[in-house]
């Protein structure tokens, strides 16, 4: 199979053309559907993003939506491909697409696997009629679509391959938390979000089949709980399939989770745990500073008492959700050692100091308290409880 040969005749035939700025993104828009509605196309995307209406928007003209979506995804299709052909002994007879948008990617895979029916299926109905056009004008015949949320599936219609690529963000259960809570505590708060619909995705997959799962995520407790709610649900994460996609969109380097599970016997948690631990590549020794999650995972698994803590908010928010944490510990792992961690909406950080630093360490701590606060925020002191919750004086 010459992944590279049907990439390229498919984006040729459809003149998708991936774009690395805004001109470049104006003018394949132009060649697509002429200058005097480009602009006004463009707008309304714009202003439609996050919107339940986007979709049927993007491909009222199918032209245009194919236009638009090759600018962001031509360098994505190639990419994704790769995967699938390292993973393509996992496409059976009967493959289910989810939220498959205008079909482009659905065709490529009818394209690469002939003998594979594939059901496809998409919300929008402008997207599943721009869709069927595409089939037809490239004669694929091996795929079927419709215009369905994966919801409205009986519980009854299982396939060999379910394929879920980019969909678990755009059917979460959304609801608001703390993200800057102990670790225990943020687990179950994002396990919460995809359970739904990894229950629903899992449904579907017959025994002894597949789940290809394509997500725009990073390796944090959203991933590890999307890797747990199909784990649970009986969607066992295969660990040799696991690999990160990256590729440019627009003048933005996007990063992908893929991953096949197949359905069999859950896994156990520190199992499950060990192989998420693996992707994150968590380090120890001789460390002295972690970022991300790695830092969270380091402060959970190495606090002893809390010293001072801080939550921090903004009083001009309606929600009553903190936007950062600082705080100090003493660390029950090592004898003379301190933990100072730092969080907020864009990174989580965590030093590793020595107690013989510790007025060097409160003095910092209390900077950064004062900085917030010059800042206009408030900051609210917290002690931690007898379950290990941490709760606000």
């Amino acid at each position: 199979m010459d992944i590279e040969k049907i990439v390229s005749e498919l984006m040729e035939e459809l003149n998708l053309k991936a774009a690395h700025n805004d001109d470049e993104m104006y003018d394949i828009m132009k060649d697509a559907i002429g200058e005097d509605r480009t602009m006004m196309y463009l707008r309304k995307m714009d202003g439609l993003i996050g919107d339940k209406r986007f979709y049927d928007a993007k491909y009222e003209e199918p032209r245009a939506g194919y236009a638009y979506s090759g600018i962001y995804d031509g360098e994505f299709y190639p990419v994704l491909a790769d995967w699938l052909k390292k993973n393509e002994t996992k496409f059976g007879s009967e493959v289910l697409d989810v939220g498959c948008d205008c079909g482009i990617i659905t065709c490529l895979m009818a394209r690469m696997f002939p003998s594979s029916h594939f059901t496809a299926v998409d919300r929008s109905r402008n997207a599943i009629a721009a869709a069927e056009k595409l089939a037809e004008r490239l004669n694929i015949t091996n795929v079927e679509f419709l215009r369905k949320d994966v919801r409205d599936l009986k519980k009854d219609q299982v396939f060999d391959t379910v394929c879920s690529f980019r969909t678990a963000q755009e059917n979460r259960k959304d609801y608001l938390f703390n993200i800057f809570a102990p670790l225990p505590e943020l687990f179950r708060s994002y396990q919460r979000i995809s359970a739904p619909y990894a229950e629903k995705l899992a449904g579907h997959v017959r025994p002894n089949g597949y789940l290809l799962s394509v997500e725009r995520m990073n390796v944090d407790p959203m991933f590890y709980n999307w890797l747990r709610n199909l784990n649970d649900n009986g969607c066992v994460m295969i660990n040799s399939s696991y690999e990160e996609l990256t590729c440019n969109e627009l003048d933005t380097q996007s990063r992908f989770l893929a991953f096949a599970s197949t359905k069999a016997n859950p896994m156990d948690e520190p199992t499950l745990m060990k192989y998420w631990l693996r992707a994150l590549d968590v380090r120890t020794n001789g460390v002295s500073e972690y970022d991300g999650y790695q830092a969270d995972l380091m402060l959970d698994s190495s606090k002893g008492d809390l010293v001072e803590g801080y939550y921090i908010y903004d009083p001009k928010s309606k929600e009553n959700i903190p936007v950062a944490k600082c705080a100090v510990y003493d660390c029950r792992s090592w004898t003379g050692v301190l933990l100072f961690y730092h969080a907020d909406m864009r990174m989580r950080n965590l030093k590793i100091g020595s107690t013989e630093e510790k007025d060097l360490v409160m003095e910092a701590l209390k900077d950064l308290v004062k900085q917030y606060k010059s800042e206009g925020y408030t900051a609210r002191p917290f002690n931690i409880s007898e379950d290990g919750s941490e709760k606000m004086f």
